[in-house]
């Protein structure tokens, strides 16, 4: 079955992981290395072929001053590519495609506008009037784990706070989240390779209970009295309807976890890796701030996002069509060393360049404010808690996700 982004799947690579043996020549998104380090292949397209085609006709910018040029031109647009599942051929089709075509990231022009101003004056406002306690969540967590010695970072720390944070920003009440969670899962299909007619199926149900979930939410004073969905009660027949307000809450409440929870553990993996900046964090947790901003720089979640050309257009004399898919692979961009020569180099202590994780411009994450708090406090938390923590497994295992990068597990001990 053909998926959004199943034109990455034609690319080939080498095995070798070293910079300078990653041959020329197309990428395998998939193949496993690539998976498991995907640094080197991007230095090679940054040095060698910073837009690079693929096999099927994608465009790759890799170079961070390609892809800060590109958020900022209008003549790439958000829309699913015409061709995916998701694209709006099958809105009448599939669920899955209805929700993209209601949801930020995959808007452009006056819709986007009203509808991201509708869910960023809700969100800034609970978020300045009643804070989520992050703090009071990450201890709490830290305390059971202390207490098993030996655990999973990402499901048994990472991932519950996540939940408990957006559940307390949204007014999520305590009882819907295991469902809700269960089905956040599926609503990152929306951003990656559908695998079969199956998965889609499951990822239609998802979405749709999703947004029955969070309706009800919406409906009932009395199951939802604060946070986000309370403020938002009653706007959308004003501007946006009804069910473009119910999948961009699902779009808040699965980002909210499946990014966060994989760049708090992510952070870890990285700074466990370098266990000389782990203690300089321990001996000094007030370094969580920067300690935090260079964990989201070096391992972003988000490995690229999509555009698609909207009008034939010129870009470092190749010719790009209207039709065409372009990605803009963040990760590369933070570790670009044409932009700053540390660029590669992990440090805490360093002012290296600012992280593109979140993208940038009229569509950059809504939440990414509350997601860097989330990371600094629990490391800080873990500084202060756990200072002798430390991985079981000498090299973490990644997900095969196209698109992101998330860990499968962090199995760590604090014997």
């Amino acid at each position: 079955m053909a998926g959004p982004v199943d034109w990455l799947r034609g690319w080939r690579a080498p095995a070798s992981k070293q910079h300078s043996a990653v041959a020329a020549g197309p990428l395998d998104f998939c193949e496993p290395d690539f998976v498991q380090n995907p640094y080197p292949y991007f230095a090679r397209l940054r040095d060698a072929e910073p837009l690079h085609r693929s096999a099927s006709g994608a465009w790759v910018f890799t170079r961070r001053s390609d892809i800060l040029a590109a958020l900022a031109d209008p003549r790439l647009g958000n829309a699913p590519a015409p061709y995916a599942i998701i694209g709006p051929r099958n809105r009448d089709r599939y669920p899955c495609a209805e929700v993209a075509g209601n949801t930020l990231p995959f808007l452009d022009g006056p819709l986007h506008t009203r509808l991201r101003r509708l869910f960023a004056q809700a969100w800034t406002t609970q978020l300045r009037e009643n804070p989520p306690d992050i703090e009071t969540h990450a201890r709490r967590l830290a305390a059971q784990c202390r207490a098993k010695g030996r655990f999973d970072l990402l499901r048994e720390f990472a991932t519950p706070l996540a939940v408990a944070v957006i559940g307390d920003v949204l007014g999520v009440p305590d009882t819907m989240r295991p469902a809700l969670h269960a089905d956040a899962r599926f609503f990152f299909y929306l951003f990656t390779h559908l695998p079969s007619h199956e998965v889609r199926a499951q990822t239609d149900a998802a979405v749709l209970r999703l947004r029955e979930g969070f309706g009800r939410l919406l409906d009932d004073p009395e199951a939802a009295r604060q946070g986000v969905i309370a403020r938002l009660r009653g706007r959308e027949a004003n501007e946006v309807s009804p069910e473009q307000v119910l999948d961009n809450l699902a779009l808040l409440w699965a980002d909210g976890i499946g990014n966060v929870d994989s760049g708090i553990a992510s952070a870890f993996a990285v700074l466990l890796q370098h266990p000389k900046q782990w203690r300089a964090l321990c001996a000094e947790p007030t370094l969580s701030a920067n300690a935090a901003a260079e964990c989201l720089r070096f391992e972003s979640p988000g490995q690229f996002i999509g555009r698609v050309v909207l009008e034939d257009l010129d870009w470092h004399g190749q010719a790009l069509k209207r039709g065409q898919v372009v990605l803009l692979v963040l990760a590369s961009a933070n570790h670009d060393q044409h932009q700053h020569p540390n660029a590669q180099r992990f440090d805490i202590h360093g002012s290296g360049p600012s992280a593109l994780s979140f993208g940038r411009g009229h569509h950059s994450c809504v939440g990414a404010a509350l997601a860097r708090s989330e990371v600094e406090i629990a490391l800080r938390v873990a500084a202060e808690e756990l200072p002798q923590l430390r991985l079981c497994v000498r090299t973490p295992e990644w997900q095969l996700r196209i698109g992101h990068r998330w860990l499968s597990a962090l199995p760590v001990s604090v014997d």
